[in-house]
């Protein structure tokens, strides 16, 4: 009999195999021999309802990670005091609201009583737990220290959760200040300039370039707003359907890094990331090769998938990863120097842990740097904006103030 088999390498990739076997268990078996997780088993003629296609790897793609970071610190608090795995998974889940991530939490822990391994039934929701967090589970469940893996776990995922938070909340200020100058920009070509428009045609006068171009735009936007607003419609999706895309992507990725301030800053957090995750399979005793591997999606910038691809044969040479790790526009010098000195002193994996922690407080200094220098420059873009269209309503009135003037006897 033929079955259809959804599997998870430890990259976290999901492909689906066809399988011939007895049962769905002896399937399963097969699969789980050559190294794969095994999500799914459905006979071939099965066909998947809304819920399952939704749940697949091939359909979830965006990481809740603030949930799975409270799952896990949850789950390694439960664990280290001595509770039952399947226990510990009902606990959180007797917690948890009525949300989507309790329905994957009650599957797992359905699975984890059913006897499946507290991996595998983590690998059937890759849109929740990606390989990264997969692979550790693993390692804990092959090296009996699962209480430990999942610590680990949850404390990098915390860490994780920190800087997304930190980033989000250095960006509010600049982007409303960005739409607020918007906002009155397109508020003074839309009202306040027409009101005007009457008064310029009655004085009969020349108006001054500027006048006459933001007059115009007004008059344009006004008649043609609904053109208008397609275009910016169809911009904004081609321009995101663009990003989304291999050669987009590539090119995006290698213009952030190009930025003065910027570049720098992706790069120190790119490198305090790939520290971490590092430095946390180490530790869990995860090979070095499958550490790069795993590294890999969650690198988040093209460029660095290549560095770790390079990475990753250079290990499998035989090589030093350092030598891997010379890119100074992609590495930072303190994480650089910190896998020399790891791997000259055997213990690579605390190394990289304690750098990922010196990398993360500077980043959130050198973040604040730079909204510090972003916010004074949208506040001048703001007013020279404002000052420019203030300037041009009422030149045409000065100059005819003026012209008056000189007239008088």
């Amino acid at each position: 009999m033929k079955f259809t088999c959804r599997t998870l390498d430890r990259a976290g990739r999901g492909a689906i195999e066809f399988v011939e076997a007895v049962d769905s268990h002896e399937a399963a078996e097969l699969l789980r021999k050559r190294g794969v997780f095994v999500t799914d088993v459905r006979a071939s003629d099965h066909v998947e309802s809304k819920s399952e296609r939704i749940n697949s790897p091939t359909r979830t793609s965006r990481t809740r990670i603030k949930e799975v970071a409270s799952f896990m610190r949850q789950m390694s608090v439960l664990v280290g005091t001595g509770t039952p795995l399947t226990e510990a998974v009902g606990a959180i889940e007797r917690q948890l609201a009525e949300c989507a991530f309790r329905s994957v939490v009650a599957d797992i822990r359905k699975s984890v009583e059913e006897g499946v391994p507290l991996s595998e039934s983590l690998a059937k929701y890759p849109g929740y737990f990606d390989g990264v967090s997969i692979g550790l589970v693993c390692a804990g469940e092959s090296g009996g220290k699962m209480d430990e893996m999942l610590a680990r776990l949850a404390e990098m995922l915390r860490r994780q959760v920190k800087t997304r938070e930190m980033i989000a909340g250095a960006m509010v200020y600049p982007i409303v200040l960005l739409t607020l100058t918007l906002t009155v920009f397109g508020a003074m070509l839309g009202f306040v300039l027409p009101r005007f428009e009457g008064l310029f045609q009655a004085l009969g006068t020349p108006l001054p370039a500027t006048t006459r171009v933001l007059m115009d735009l007004s008059l344009f936007l006004r008649s043609h707003w609904i053109l208008c607003l397609m275009c910016v419609s169809i911009v904004v999706v081609v321009t995101r359907m663009f990003l989304r895309s291999s050669t987009g992507g590539r090119m995006l990725a290698s213009a952030a890094l190009s930025l003065p301030t910027v570049g720098m800053l992706i790069r120190n957090v790119l490198s305090a990331r790939i520290a971490r995750i590092m430095g946390v399979l180490l530790t869990g005793r995860v090979a070095m090769n499958e550490s790069l591997k795993l590294i890999r999606p969650a690198a988040g910038n093209h460029e660095y998938v290549k560095l770790l691809e390079r990475a990753e044969e250079i290990v499998v040479r035989g090589e030093n990863l350092s030598h891997a790790f010379e890119d100074e526009r992609l590495i930072a010098p303190a994480l650089r120097e910190a896998v020399r000195s790891g791997e000259r002193a055997g213990r690579i994996g605390p190394v990289l842990l304690q750098v990922a922690d010196a990398l993360d407080e500077e980043n959130e200094i050198r973040l604040k740097t730079v909204t510090s220098l972003v916010e004074p420059a949208i506040l001048l873009f703001m007013g020279v904006v404002v000052g420019i269209v203030a300037v041009s309503m009422f030149l045409p009135l000065f100059d005819l103030a003026g012209s008056g003037g000189g007239t008088m006897p």
